[in-house]
């Protein structure tokens, strides 16, 4: 399956599961489209800053292909960061990822329909976790 995201969001998604990801091919498609675009900005931007050039980096978009096992990789290991942390990214970024996906299952594709119910339950579980959390401050405080 394809997903377009900005460089700025495959770097916070991959950022602590990187070395858990199996699929090459995704390893490949995404090094080589940020290493193009890169090769790019700088050759057009020769009168930036190295930061100037990192800056708009982040902000291109790319097309990334994805299996179901190394989205759900990805989207286990950003749901995993502290809230506080990742507050201002997850949610644009889930609902981004959610748009795209929705057609495709509309359409009947297969892993498309069980992605979205994975996701539905990865959700379910941070939930749990959430009010487990509540429950266990409740009771440490009261105890």
């Amino acid at each position: 399956m394809k997903v377009t995201i900005t460089i700025k969001e495959v770097f916070w998604a991959v950022e602590n599961c990187f070395e858990q990801i199996q699929s090459i091919d995704f390893k490949y498609h995404i090094r080589k489209s940020i290493s193009d675009k890169l090769a790019e900005l700088t050759e057009t931007n020769t009168d930036k800053t190295e930061d100037e050039i990192n800056a708009l980096l982040k902000a291109e978009l790319i097309e990334v292909e994805i299996d179901n096992a190394t989205f759900l990789i990805i989207m286990n290991a950003v749901n995993s960061q502290p809230q506080g942390i990742a507050l201002d990214i997850n949610p644009p970024l889930y609902d981004k990822l959610k748009a795209q996906i929705i057609p495709l299952a509309m359409s009947g594709n297969v892993d498309a329909i069980e992605l979205l119910t994975q996701m539905q339950q990865i959700l379910v579980k941070n939930a749990e976790m959430l009010e487990n959390k509540i429950k266990s401050g409740k009771e440490r405080i009261l105890a």
